[in-house]
């Protein structure tokens, strides 16, 4: 035999993030075409709509960016009215609500249904209320359940944790209906604000997921590469000469240059990622903490053979919190590879740029000793430092054809002799 329930109420709470300039005033026109619809009767804030023999009533609750529609069916302003089949009567409060809410916009955030009563004289029977719940149901289901306020029980489904909806039941364990009434109205606006912060992280958090995190993910893979390509290809670069020790080609250096400029784009496109996890890390903290002052007002007590809500929500923020800082380290991982391969390239290019400077500046002492030996008194470290300049990473039929021409006062056999000497040493001085 099904359990009478006394006063059996459904609620259906949806809410919205204001994401464009026209959403509040669109939110607006819906309360008003409800409120005209329906020839509601306006009550301390709320509406009213008689509904054969139930009762309708629709709230509207608005934040600055936020809001949620609040719908909630009762048999009628008659205390102590008994639901024999209560599955039944929930279809037909069913049926209200979504006639009502049928002007809604579609774009909702969050949706919570709750079941509710005007209460059940003791704790067993509240759970003995809760397990027919359970059998009746067609599908398995798993309810978490606890004590809040101190003598309401209040229990979840569990199926749809990680999804943007919740179904709840609130059973005051309470013989007066006026009672029972004064802890639904409180939990009814209690989830009503919880709908808020949850679906806002349940919108950041898929987001994230199908977007941002992929982003990083990307980003990461691809500096990843980059480096390792880099730690690769590095000692292709270095032209290794003899016993001398080894110095970078000019092409090198132009390559590893190009290679720097690559990086620095990684690191433009990493610190973008960065100020966007911050900013959404912070809204995601506001929006937990929003959600576990709510939770932490129930100040939820233990129900024998049922876990409690609390743990499982809060379990569910921390992980919608922790894929944010997991992402914030994995970025600072990714930023730390690219500054170590940064400071490599450099490391090397600085080595490679004082050898030259060596090279050079002894191959100018030389040239200009041996254009002095030939009689060539006043020459100038510059023209010898073209000379060198010339001469570097040409092969040696280039400079032989090209010294006797520009070489200007040298005679051509002097000019051929010079490059002789100078190719010889370029070969033997480091």
């Amino acid at each position: 035999m099904a359990i009478a329930v006394k006063n059996l109420t459904l609620v259906r709470i949806v809410s919205y993030i204001f994401e464009k300039e026209d959403s509040q005033s669109r939110v607006d026109e819906t309360y008003n075409e409800i409120w005209k619809k329906y020839n509601a009767e306006e009550r301390n804030g709320l509406l009213r709509i008689p509904y054969q023999k139930y009762d309708c009533w629709v709230k509207l609750y608005k934040e600055s960016d936020s809001c949620f529609f609040m719908c909630v069916v009762t048999p009628g302003e008659e205390e102590d009215i008994l639901s024999e089949n209560w599955e039944e009567d929930l279809k037909r409060h069913e049926a209200i609500i979504n006639n009502v809410f049928s002007v809604l916009p579609q774009n909702s955030v969050f949706a919570i249904d709750v079941i509710a009563c005007g209460g059940m004289p003791t704790v067993k029977d509240c759970v003995q209320f809760l397990q027919e719940y359970i059998k009746n149901k067609k599908y398995d289901v798993v309810l978490s359940a606890g004590l809040v306020y101190g003598q309401t029980i209040i229990a979840r489904e569990n199926k749809n944790l990680g999804s943007r909806q919740r179904k709840f039941i609130i059973l005051p364990v309470t013989s007066s209906v006026e009672v029972a009434n004064t802890f639904n109205r409180e939990i009814f606006d209690d989830l009503g604000l919880l709908s808020i912060p949850l679906g806002k992280l349940e919108r950041m958090y898929h987001y994230y997921i199908e977007e941002g995190h992929m982003k990083v993910m990307g980003r990461g893979q691809g500096a990843e590469e980059l480096c390792e390509r880099i730690s690769k290809n590095l000692e292709k670069f270095i032209v290794r000469e003899s016993e001398y020790g080894a110095f970078l080609s000019r092409d090198a250096l132009i390559q590893l240059q190009g290679y720097v400029n690559e990086l620095n784009k990684y690191f433009q496109e990493i610190n973008k990622l960065k100020v966007a996890l911050r900013t959404d890390s912070l809204n995601c903290q506001k929006n937990v903490s929003n959600a576990e002052g709510i939770l932490l007002k129930w100040d939820e007590n233990e129900l024998e053979g049922f876990a409690r809500i609390t743990p499982s929500e809060k379990h569910y923020l921390d992980m919608v919190m922790e894929s944010f800082e997991k992402d914030a380290e994995e970025l600072e991982g990714i930023q730390q590879q690219l500054e170590n391969t940064v400071e490599i390239i450099r490391m090397h290019i600085d080595i490679a740029m004082q050898e030259l400077t060596n090279r050079n500046n002894k191959l100018i002492e030389y040239f200009t000793l041996i254009l002095s030996s030939f009689g060539i008194a006043q020459v100038s470290v510059s023209i010898a430092s073209f000379y060198v300049e010339f001469i570097e990473g040409k092969p040696l039929s280039e400079v032989l054809s090209h010294l006797g021409i520009i070489s200007g006062s040298i005679l051509i056999p002097e000019a051929i002799t010079v490059a002789l000497i100078v190719w010889y040493f370029r070969k033997k001085i480091t």
